[in-house]
Parts: C-alpha cells; sequence; structure tokens
C-alpha cells in the first residue's frame, strides 16, 4: 500500500479513478485475492463497495478505514473481539 504501488496503479488504465478501484484491483490493494473479495461481498462481509450498472467499485478511503478498523493491539483484546 506504498507510494510505488500507487503510482502503478494510477499509471494503470483498468482503474476508474484514483479514488475508485475495480475488484481485481481493491484485492491487490488489501493483498488479497480476488475470490475471497468476491465470496466476502456475496456473503454481506469485508469492506464497503457500491455498484455502476455490472460494474463493482471500492472507495480507497473505505478500504483504508476497513483495515484500521481490523487493528487490535493487545492478543487479549482481539481473542474479545471473535
Amino acid at each position: 500500500m506504498g507510494k510505488a504501488w500507487m503510482a502503478k496503479r494510477k499509471a494503470d488504465s483498468s482503474t476508474i479513478s484514483a479514488r475508485w478501484l475495480r475488484v481485481r484491483d481493491a484485492a491487490q490493494y488489501l493483498r488479497m485475492s480476488k475470490s475471497t473479495l468476491d465470496g466476502w461481498r456475496s456473503n454481506g462481509v469485508g469492506p464497503p463497495y457500491m455498484k455502476v450498472g455490472r460494474m463493482v467499485l471500492y472507495d480507497v478511503h473505505d478500504l483504508d478505514a476497513w483495515i484500521k478498523a481490523k487493528k487490535f493491539k493487545p492478543t487479549a483484546e482481539y481473542a474479545a473481539a471473535r
């Protein structure tokens, strides 16, 4: 999720804009497989998304907020959240 990845993504024509990512790009941004992200979306879990016609888009700001919400400090805090 560093600057080099963002620069590459901005140069890639498969992205909609610097803010919105298609599913494949969002999965890469989150460092997971596209099928995992597809499954989470089907099951109603995972980061928020929107649909424009048949196209699924993820807002980079929502992805960052979703990642930050998963942050735990002590191991006991993680166990209590499960």
